[in-house]
């Protein structure tokens, strides 16, 4: 899905490529951090009494879920569990 529109796309781009290396992991680390805080948030406002390992599964589905085969993804899971 691109939400974004193509100029504020172009400038975020242009500003980026400015960063050093460095800063330009230490940022996609960040906001990767703050997709997981969002997604656990979320996770724990729909089931809050969910086990930490559940939470895990869900997390791993929520991330990943396109990434990876049906019997890939149930092989992760069930290392997971």
């Amino acid at each position: 899905m691109r939400d974004t529109l193509p100029e504020v796309d172009a400038a975020f781009t242009a500003l980026f490529a400015t960063r050093s290396g460095s800063d330009r992991v230490r940022m996609a680390c960040g906001m990767f951090d703050a997709a997981k805080a969002l997604a656990a948030a979320d996770i724990r406002a729909r089931h809050p009494a969910i086990s930490p390992s559940d939470l895990r599964l869900q997390m791993f589905d929520r991330l990943y879920f396109e990434d990876f085969d049906g019997a890939t993804r149930a092989m992760i899971i069930s290392a997971l569990r």
